[in-house]
């Protein structure tokens, strides 16, 4: 980068001889220079919106936990009469309970 930046200076430099080629070539080399600086940024940026993704990602997972917590104390006083599809805890299997399996 810091070459392209010397040589798109250097095109500038008072008393080069006039050149076609080159006349032609220093302002490509200046384009290219401020391109790759731009991408740069860009490359930039959306490194920041990826990890932006990340934060998003956790703040709803927390705003769910929530609402299911919320859920939760709300079928814990439910009438286990009126609403049998609630039963106790002690009858339900716990999700976080490891899976026992017999051995053969």
């Amino acid at each position: 980068m810091e070459m392209a930046d010397r040589v798109g200076d250097f095109g500038t430099t008072p008393g080069l001889p006039a050149n076609a080629l080159a006349t032609a070539l220093f302002p490509q080399v200046k384009a290219v220079a401020n391109e790759m600086r731009a991408n740069s940024t860009d490359q930039t940026s959306g490194y920041g919106v990826f990890r932006g993704g990340t934060t998003d990602r956790m703040r709803t997972a927390s705003e769910l936990r929530q609402i299911v917590r919320d859920l939760v104390k709300v079928a814990r006083v439910l009438d286990p009469v009126a609403f049998p599809a609630r039963a106790p805890r002690a009858t339900r299997r716990c999700w976080r309970q490891p899976a026992r399996f017999s051995s053969v």
